[in-house]
């Protein structure tokens, strides 16, 4: 086994009880209110900033072409079909325009936080974590077809595709090339479990009227 696999098997417990946070079932079951799905929606919006930044940081420090030109597909995805989905939202009034990155909401504060100090190895498995964790919900909500808001349904969609599921492999793959040397077992299970607990909280603060 991998790298990346250890820590999956190492991390499957978290990282299964993170794919039912409350919020993610509410959305599976097409239960989640307005309100709910607005003040997630905003705070997902402005994170977008965050990840296509901590995406080129981490392509701009690659010295590998491939991987290089892989990254550069992720910024695509980020700066394009991601900013116009929330472009949609916005202008439907679901969400707010997307802004600058949100230093107060807890997914921000804790991948900038790690990026500052240990730069694309921690980027890579936040990423890794992240992304695993969207792969797996909307895969099984893809499965379980329910009436659901269009916007819910559409952002279910978008991470429930053969390729977004090969991005969160790709993250996966660059969890592989960190040398135990640099990155130990026990650094990676921090950084990974640390992430989850953050999209726990981020997927909390849809829940606070005053979270967007």
């Amino acid at each position: 086994m991998t790298r990346a696999d250890d820590l999956m098997v190492r991390c499957r417990d978290d990282l299964a009880s993170a794919t039912r946070h409350p919020l993610l079932r509410a959305m599976t079951r097409g239960r989640v209110t307005t309100g709910e799905f607005q003040r997630y929606a905003e705070l997902e919006s402005t994170f977008v900033t965050t990840a296509l930044g901590l995406a080129e940081r981490a392509r701009d420090e690659e010295r590998d072409p491939a991987v290089r030109r892989r990254l550069d597909d992720i910024v695509a995805d980020l700066a394009g079909p991601q900013h116009d989905y929330f472009r949609r939202l916005a202008e439907d009034g679901v969400a707010a325009p997307i802004a600058g990155p949100r230093t107060t909401d807890p997914l921000t504060a804790y991948v900038t936080a790690l990026a500052v100090s240990h730069g694309a190895p921690a980027i890579a498995v936040c990423f890794a974590a992240a992304e695993t964790l969207y792969a797996i919900w909307c895969a099984a909500a893809a499965r379980r077809p329910r009436p659901r808001p269009q916007a819910v349904q559409a952002w279910i969609d978008m991470h429930a595709t053969v390729e977004f599921a090969a991005q969160a492999q790709f993250w996966r793959s660059l969890v592989d090339r960190l040398p135990i040397g640099e990155v130990d077992d026990a650094t990676l299970d921090a950084w990974f479990l640390g992430a989850l607990e953050a999209e726990n909280r981020f997927h909390d603060a849809a829940y606070e009227k005053d979270a967007a």
